[in-house]
């Protein structure tokens, strides 16, 4: 299932210059490794621009982010992967989530619904997107 998602993640949020490129990692379990360090350097160049919504310093809050996504009908719970091994690959409610990797500067993405509704952190705080399609 996790690997389903992480592919669904990059077959809707990211630039087709790339698309191949992630989707060769994240269809290995063996070069995942790999997917999850191009997390960390994620920029308009690589994260689709069309889907994503940058999230202001004013709203970068986990509360805040948290009513953003609820906003978008986002669900109670979410999949994490990333590159922090404490959340990756982990099912979690919404809000635990989001209040563990806030601020933390490890690439990490919040799957809502799958290839339609993502939280993504950078490592470079606050670098932070609503992704929805």
């Amino acid at each position: 299932m996790s690997t389903t998602i992480e592919q669904q993640f990059v077959e809707a949020f990211i630039t087709d210059v790339k698309k191949q490129r992630l989707m060769g990692f994240f269809r290995s379990n063996k070069a995942r490794w790999k997917g999850l360090l191009e997390l960390e350097h994620f920029h308009p160049g690589i994260i689709d621009a069309r889907y994503a919504h940058p999230v202001s310093r004013n709203d970068s809050t986990p509360e805040r982010i948290i009513q953003l996504l609820r906003q978008r009908g986002a669900p109670s719970d979410c999949y994490v992967f990333s590159n922090c091994k404490e959340v990756d690959q982990k099912l979690m409610p919404l809000e635990r989530a989001i209040h563990e990797i806030h601020g933390i500067g490890i690439g990490t993405v919040v799957s809502l619904i799958p290839g339609r509704l993502a939280f993504y952190e950078g490592e470079l705080y606050p670098d932070q997107f609503i992704l929805e399609r």
